[in-house]
């Protein structure tokens, strides 16, 4: 009896070894975010923008954020439609978009700046 135990126990464990290397890892889900606060700078050529966050998801809050701009990214100065190149350092932002890990991609970018006179 002893024999047969002892024999099992190795093929127990090359099953369950074997089961474990096989497993996939798991893939990171887009999910939404949203940050307000002061554009602090913009990369064209890189197409990203840093934004000292104020509000939005709790954790962007006191922290500036590098944010990925797309091609497909709607943006928009003074309620007219713009292009990244245009957006003023200092500017007033609230940035809609996807985070996939820790990438930080906006669908939406709605800038104001304030006139005075």
């Amino acid at each position: 009896m002893k024999l047969y135990r002892l024999a099992a126990l190795p093929l127990a464990g090359v099953l369950i070894l074997g089961a474990s290397a096989h497993a996939k890892k798991p893939t990171a889900r887009p999910v939404p975010f949203t940050a307000v606060g002061t554009l602090s700078a913009v990369d064209s050529t890189g197409a990203t923008v840093v934004v000292a966050v104020r509000s939005g998801n709790r954790d962007l809050r006191g922290h500036s954020v590098t944010v990925t701009i797309s091609t497909t990214t709607k943006i928009r100065l003074n309620d007219a439609a713009t292009t990244l190149d245009t957006l003023p350092v200092g500017a007033a932002v609230t940035l809609v978009g996807t985070r996939t890990g820790d990438v930080l991609t906006a669908a939406k970018v709605l800038a104001h700046t304030t006139t005075s006179g």
